[in-house]
């Protein structure tokens, strides 16, 4: 019997991640002579664009979820069938972005995430700074880092700053507190010129009196903070996973570190699966993306990110173990980006400058957030502007 091949690209989660998938898909499909071959992303929205344009690629791809607008805009997508969402089964999912009333549908959620606050309670302990309101608003955030820089932590927080998506996820927490936004409701302004925004954003950069001037060269912050002594960080899941796969020398992880929701509205993200129009398997590749959202493998795959399914969250794992539960409350009460079919550009773009902005702060200790991101931002505003009301 032939072997039939199918491509999947995925984002790049670590050894752990990749040996699971593969060999929950090899229980699944080998016996019928099918292969999965994964293909990790090593830039994802490049590698995605350069599918969508030439039509040469993967069968199904892992993108993100407020990209696929976009995606479908541009006829490379193959409509998802009802063998694989019948009616009502959307509602199973977190951050779906479909309606079921829509005629066509193109994805499938598949994973969540949400950004919280990592810390060191014994650091806290140490500057008596009270847990349980440590981080509840931006001010409190800054003045726990400025006690905890009091009582001899130089450098007390660490940002991922070298990946630039995660640091505007962790920037909109800010934002949306401030009551500002990155898009009108239609799609079709950017807004993040406006006041609230850039008052938002300076909030948040404000924690730069707090971060190593060498942040840059960290390429790996999560794997930094677990093994070192930074006292606070903030990121996704994966710090939590990787703290399990490193647990302390003494005591348990829930006596030496703490998990917190940041301040203002928490950030709800997360990926779908989309089958490309040039596969030449469409039968084989919707029961791939079935069974890839089925509770069965979500259940199962030992990923370090959050399923998208309600009822694997619902389990008992999540509801029990402190970390997960935290993680699962902010991304239930999160917020999600705009769904409008060019956001995956305005994201890409302001994600940049964001980044730029705080190389810029970085090397000159005296410039002002909100000068800086003024003069980067009031200019692209103006110019994704022009694209968008283009289309």
């Amino acid at each position: 019997m032939k072997t039939i091949s199918l491509e999947l690209s995925v984002w790049n989660r670590g050894r752990t991640a990749s040996q699971s998938m593969r060999s929950l898909l090899e229980a699944r499909f080998a016996s019928r002579n099918i292969e999965v071959h994964i293909h990790p992303y090593e830039q994802p929205w490049q590698e995605i664009m350069h599918t969508l344009l030439y039509g040469i690629g993967p069968d199904v791809s892992e993108v993100g979820s407020t990209w696929v607008r976009s995606l479908a805009g541009g006829n490379g997508l193959r409509p998802i069938g009802r063998e694989i969402l019948p009616p009502g089964k959307m509602s199973l999912f977190v951050c779906p972005y479909w309606d079921e009333s829509q005629p066509e549908i193109f994805s499938v959620p598949f994973l969540v995430e949400t950004r919280v606050i990592f810390y060191r309670r014994a650091a806290l302990a140490a500057a008596g700074v009270d847990e349980s309101s440590a981080f509840s608003t931006p001010q409190k955030f800054l003045e726990t880092l400025g006690t905890l820089k009091a009582h001899g932590f130089s450098t007390p927080l660490l940002l991922p700053l070298t990946e630039r998506y995660e640091n505007l996820s962790l920037a909109s927490s800010w934002v949306w507190g401030a009551g500002g936004e990155y898009v009108s409701s239609d799609g079709k302004k950017a807004l993040f010129d406006q006041e609230a925004v850039l008052q938002g954003l300076a909030d948040y950069f404000a924690l730069r009196e707090y971060l190593s001037p060498q942040v840059f060269e960290i390429s790996n912050p999560g794997w930094e903070f677990v093994t070192s002594d930074y006292p606070v960080t903030m990121g996704g899941p994966w710090i939590y996973y990787t703290l399990l796969e490193n647990p302390p020398k003494e005591g348990a992880l829930s006596e030496q570190f703490g998990v917190a929701l940041p301040p203002g509205q928490t950030y709800q993200g997360g990926t779908n699966l989309v089958i490309w129009r040039q596969t030449r398997h469409p039968e084989l590749t919707a029961e791939l993306v079935q069974y890839l959202t089925s509770f069965e493998f979500q259940s199962q795959w030992k990923a370090n990110i959050l399923p998208a399914r309600r009822d694997v969250l619902s389990l008992p794992i999540y509801m029990e173990d402190h970390f997960l539960k935290v993680m699962v409350e902010s991304t239930l009460k999160g917020r999600s980006y705009s769904n409008s079919p060019l956001w995956g550009v305005v994201e890409d773009r302001l994600s940049r400058e964001l980044q730029r902005a705080w190389q810029e702060l970085l090397q000159d200790p005296t410039s002002q957030p909100m000068d800086v991101l003024r003069r980067l931002l009031v200019p692209l505003a103006r110019r994704i502007n022009n694209t968008l009301q283009s289309n």
